[in-house]
């Protein structure tokens, strides 16, 4: 054997020894992983079960904060309802005040008095506006109608009368403009009704039934004394009114003094009627009559009891 004979030889068993030791460095290939099973006990559950009631009471406690946000818009929706028809309930007693000083002041002109009555019309027709672009609460609506009625009665009432006075202003018939007048006086009266029967009342429940406290139901009198709603004291204005536009003047016996404290009289209240009953010793005490005619104008005599 050749001495390259023995060389291709030698480098055919060296190549045989490196290929295995190759085969022999090769990772060996694994099977898959067996499954992670989860820890198994009673800790793992409490922790589940705190993290549900932590995530209720979270959701409780928004609630809840709704809840109170809501309650607290509702009430501040009432109070501020209240609020505003009270500023508007102040200014319509306000023009009643002003009819009463109107009627009961003397030396007053027809023409004033129309022009008096025009004005207040005008106001308590805004006022009534006003009312109209109020939004109640929802279980108010039917008593804000209401409050929107008495204002057009009185507006009806105010014109009513200028143009009472206005038809009549060339008349001798006083009886006739007493009867007119009255029928206006009553329009007025009855918005004193409709806004204590159908709005204050009915309102004032539904406040206690929502549990709303610190709200003041307004008043809105407009005719402090509804006997002046007759054709007899309504004669006595026209004829008084009347006579200063003509020249004429009242006589000291003029029904206008008892007229004016029938004006300026405060309405008794329920329990003041009831308390009032007549007894068998009044109709024995003293009396006041009023004697007319005299010269040194009205006397009184008094009637001793017997």
């Amino acid at each position: 054997m050749s001495e390259r004979d023995s060389d291709i030889e030698f480098d055919f068993f060296e190549e045989s020894e490196t290929r295995e030791a190759a085969a022999e460095e090769r990772p060996r290939r694994r099977g898959p992983r067996p499954p992670v099973r989860p820890p198994t006990g009673l800790t793992p559950l409490l922790r589940l079960v705190g993290l549900i009631s932590f995530a209720i009471l979270i959701v409780l406690l928004l609630v809840l904060w709704v809840n109170s946000c809501r309650e607290s818009q509702r009430k501040d929706a009432y109070k501020s309802y209240i609020s505003k028809v009270s500023d508007l309930a102040t200014q319509s007693q306000g023009l009643g005040k002003r009819l009463n000083t109107l009627l009961t002041t003397r030396g007053t002109k027809e023409a004033q008095v129309e022009q008096e009555l025009t004005g207040m019309a005008q106001l308590q027709e805004q006022q009534a506006a006003r009312a109209r672009q109020i939004d109640p609460p929802g279980r108010l609506r039917s008593q804000h109608q209401h409050v929107i009625e008495a204002f057009d009665l009185r507006v009806s009432g105010l014109n009513g009368m200028a143009a009472a006075f206005s038809s009549t202003a060339s008349s001798k018939n006083s009886g006739q403009a007493g009867l007119d007048l009255a029928g206006q006086m009553k329009r007025l009266v009855a918005s004193d009704v409709v806004w204590d029967d159908l709005f204050k009342e009915p309102t004032k429940k539904e406040l206690e039934h929502q549990q709303i406290t610190g709200v003041d139901v307004p008043d809105s009198v407009f005719i402090r004394n509804p006997d002046i709603a007759t054709s007899t004291s309504m004669k006595a204005v026209w004829e008084r009114i009347h006579g200063a536009s003509t020249g004429g003047g009242t006589s000291s016996c003029s029904p206008l003094s008892p007229l004016t404290r029938i004006f300026r009289r405060r309405p008794r209240t329920r329990s003041l009627r009831r308390a009032i009953s007549p007894s068998p010793s009044r109709s024995r005490t003293q009396a006041v009559r009023r004697k007319c005619g005299s010269p040194s104008g009205c006397r009184f005599s008094r009637l001793q009891p017997r």
